[in-house]
């Protein structure tokens, strides 16, 4: 690994993955890849700053140099075919991150597969959404590619869905006519868990992730075996393990828990946020797994702790304006800012870059949930910034899914 470079083709979500992996191999190149007719110099920024890590313009200056690729992010799954049909080494999801950005496909796919799925119903333009809303109670609505013009709305009743679709109608513009929306039950639930970790040409490290998710707040999670992973989770990826076998890089599914039967609502081709951030401190030999996996050998992780977690943190003043975010120098491993550069040796969070309130998460390792859960809290004080903001509640939230899981036999 001392003699290789490698290139982390981002979007500016997991700029400290390349910060995690600078001092194992001899170049770690950092390429954001957004491309815009009128280019902003703070996409250039993002990345800049950091020890050994080098922020290029694009990876075709550097495309005989570079030895391995690493996607942490969706949408360049042609990009990472083209690579291993040149014979570069690469470790992202390829083509099969279709399986994220377009759900209704993803949908026939679990159908095809005999899988529990959740049902819905594909409908093209406001209009029609409209009249189906107007009529009905307890749905979801999502998209699929499109995240950046919303992810999900749940829609209890028309009196208060009536004013979040006003507001996306005129967001949308003349693309309402043609947005695609799903709608689904609003379905009733334990809790929602996942496996977090990656694969390697179809096969999952015998050291397995899992844990829950406060949406958007904070997530709970606990390394067991791969065999003593809840059954839902477990089946779920053996049946679709035989279909990646093309696939290696992150991976984590989102599965409903209900008292008889378990959902997968979406599969996640990528480092997940949460808990990637994680993974970067609970696999210590993160660069070692990502290095012989884009070859194709799996790695087993090497952790030392059972449980993990991490809170959100977030500013509405970092939506417009550059923000500085300090830490004692000893929290500084622990803290995930996005889009992150630092200037003068200050870290900032770059501004409308993702149209994004949330600056960053704060990550901890402990031997029991509680151990994180007081770890987070503490720390998360600790942060200094403009109006800095942490929902450290959803911890205990997280925590209080979980014990509710062992009704239907899922210990945490």
């Amino acid at each position: 690994m001392r003699n290789t470079t490698i290139a982390v083709v981002d979007r500016g979500l997991f700029a400290n993955l390349a910060i995690r992996l600078a001092p194992y191999f001899k170049r770690v190149l950092y390429n954001i890849s957004v491309e815009s007719a009128a280019p902003k110099s703070s996409i250039d920024c993002i990345g800049e700053g950091f020890e050994n890590v080098e922020v290029i313009d694009n990876i075709w200056d550097h495309i005989d140099e570079i030895d391995l690729f690493v996607f942490p992010d969706v949408y360049d799954g042609a990009l990472q075919e083209y690579l291993k049909k040149i014979g570069k080494p690469v470790w992202g999801s390829g083509k099969l991150e279709r399986w994220e950005t377009d759900r209704w496909y993803f949908k026939k796919f679990l159908q095809k597969l005999g899988l529990p799925f959740v049902d819905g119903i594909h409908i093209k333009g406001m209009d029609a959404l409209i009249d189906i809303l107007k009529e009905t109670n307890n749905k979801v609505v999502k998209t699929s590619k499109y995240r950046g013009d919303f992810e999900t709305l749940q829609h209890k009743d028309w009196k208060l869905t009536e004013p979040l679709l006003d507001d996306l109608e005129h967001n949308l513009g003349a693309r309402k006519y043609k947005f695609e929306f799903i709608v689904e039950e609003l379905e009733d639930s334990i809790a929602e868990i996942g496996y977090d970790g990656y694969i390697v040409k179809g096969e999952f490290p015998s050291i397995a992730c899992w844990g829950l998710e406060v949406k958007g707040s904070s997530y709970l999670g606990k390394v067991t075996n791969y065999n003593e992973l809840p059954e839902s989770l477990k089946v779920i990826n053996d049946t679709l393990a035989p279909h990646m076998k093309n696939m290696t890089g992150f991976f984590s599914t989102e599965v409903l828990i209900q008292p008889k039967t378990a959902f997968l609502i979406d599969p996640c081709m990528r480092m997940g946020q949460p808990p990637g951030e994680s993974y970067m401190e609970l696999f210590e030999n993160l660069p070692e797994i990502i290095f012989a996996g884009a070859q194709g050998d799996l790695i087993e992780p090497e952790v030392k702790y059972k449980y993990f977690g991490q809170v959100v943190l977030q500013s509405e003043w970092s939506l417009k304006h550059w923000n500085p975010i300090t830490v004692p120098k000893e929290l500084e491993k622990w803290l995930k800012l996005v889009y992150p550069t630092k200037i003068n040796n200050q870290p900032y969070v770059v501004p409308e870059v993702g149209q994004t309130s949330v600056v960053g998460w704060m990550v901890a390792l402990g031997n029991s949930p509680q151990e994180v859960i007081d770890t987070l809290k503490d720390r998360v004080k600790q942060v200094e910034g403009i109006g800095i903001e942490s929902p450290t509640d959803s911890l205990d939230e997280a925590l209080n899914r979980l014990k509710k899981l062992e009704a239907v036999g899922i210990k945490f």
